[in-house]
């Protein structure tokens, strides 16, 4: 999932910030699938606290207004670099390695153990006599493929649509490329330039469109429809210098109406009046109309906070150092191996008589440990590297 850096482009030297951003985001996911175990409702499922929080809810509200279509625009843009330095063919050769092995891996190793604690937690062992394999059995049968009534790819959905997204859309991708340095996309790009607050705002309209009138999808669990618009605008942000000059002077104007948007939906009109703060205040008087409103300002929080987040990052993480090389490596991994680590301490830790900060400290701190542990093993097997996505390394006596 790194960003690539194609020869002789002059971006290159300008994806350090995209590295970082999206590590820090898949960093969140821990306390992010954390907070779901005291989120009012527990949406997910998997195991949840019997006391709920209000900043747990908070937090996950906030993070689900940006957070996945922030990391779905930054594979457009490595989507941008990556295709400067590769042919068609070695583009989806390496998408194939990448993202679908890990899929294969996921779906019949990782998405199993995730299934069966939520199941023993929620019916302490009444089903499947406590038989993993049994359970395992189970799942194969009606569980394993899209196509089947009970599947769903919990946190496989991410590397389910990029790989689709990938293929998907790349006759776009290099039709675009083929014509970048045509006179009207030039233009296009100065235009932006000068009158990028509107075309902000314009841009901004697709994802309302897709909250309030969601196109229809193949499985109930399978929402693959609104997320790529976030994978192809990642593309078109980085393919004109215009556009990042004009992220680098106004940026600090989305991130600005991106939080005070955030900041009305959590405080105002969350779906549930139960949640919102001020619910019992303000749901009364706007009835449907609250309905519509958050749903717009949902798709306008979302697309200015991604704008001004990459524009934090372009002005104070254009850097790099060994940490951000060593993240780069395991960044796919540990998005596929941390909630399986995630769900197991939270089963043992969430029937504790302990607060909630507390519990929620522990399974982070050891959610985190257990899965850099897990991968540093992992990393040091061809074979295991091959099934998380992570590039072989060549020995040191082979000839690159």
């Amino acid at each position: 999932m790194a960003i690539n850096r194609p020869v002789g482009n002059s971006q290159s030297d300008r994806a350090n910030h995209l590295d970082w951003l999206r590590i820090l985001i898949v960093l969140m996911l821990i306390p992010y699938h954390t907070a779901i175990m005291f989120e009012k409702g527990n949406p997910l499922g998997w195991v949840n606290n019997s006391v709920s929080s209000s900043a747990a809810t908070a937090f996950v509200q906030i993070m689900d207004q940006f957070q996945m279509p922030l990391l779905f625009a930054i594979a457009g843009i490595a989507a941008w670099f990556s295709l400067g330095s590769r042919t068609m063919k070695q583009y989806f050769v390496e998408r194939l390695g990448r993202l679908f092995m890990p899929l294969i891996f996921g779906a019949l190793i990782v998405n199993v153990p995730i299934y069966y604690i939520s199941v023993l937690y929620y019916h302490r062992g009444a089903l499947y006599n406590n038989s993993y394999f049994i359970w395992y059995k189970t799942y194969l049968s009606t569980m394993l493929f899209p196509w089947q009534r009970n599947w769903t790819p919990e946190t496989l959905w991410f590397i389910w649509y990029l790989f689709i997204y990938s293929i998907g859309v790349l006759p776009l991708f290099l039709l675009l490329r083929k014509h970048i340095s045509n006179f009207r996309w030039v233009k296009f790009g100065e235009f932006f330039e000068k009158h990028g607050m509107s075309l902000l705002f314009l841009s901004a309209i697709l994802p309302v469109l897709v909250q309030l009138y969601p196109p229809p999808n193949f499985h109930s669990v399978f929402q693959i429809s609104y997320f790529i618009f976030f994978f192809i605008y990642g593309f078109i942000l980085y393919s004109s210098k215009q556009i990042q000059h004009y992220i680098d002077r106004f940026g600090h104007w989305a991130l600005i109406i991106g939080a005070v948007t955030i900041f009305v939906v959590i405080l105002l009109i969350i779906p549930d009046e139960t949640n919102a703060p001020l619910g019992a205040v303000y749901w009364p008087a706007l009835g449907k109309l609250g309905q519509y409103l958050y749903m717009i300002l949902r798709g306008i929080s979302c697309w200015f906070s991604i704008i001004g987040l990459i524009f934090l990052a372009r002005k104070w993480a254009e850097f790099s150092n060994r940490f951000l090389r060593y993240a780069n490596e395991i960044v796919l991994p540990f998005y596929l191996l941390h909630a399986v680590f995630d769900i197991a301490v939270g089963y043992f830790v969430i029937p504790l008589h302990i607060g909630v900060l507390a519990k929620f400290a522990i399974i982070c701190l050891s959610t985190l440990v257990a899965t850099l542990a897990t991968i540093e093993i992992f990393k040091r097997f061809k074979v295991t590297r091959f099934l998380l996505g992570m590039r072989i390394k060549k020995r040191e006596n082979q000839l690159p």
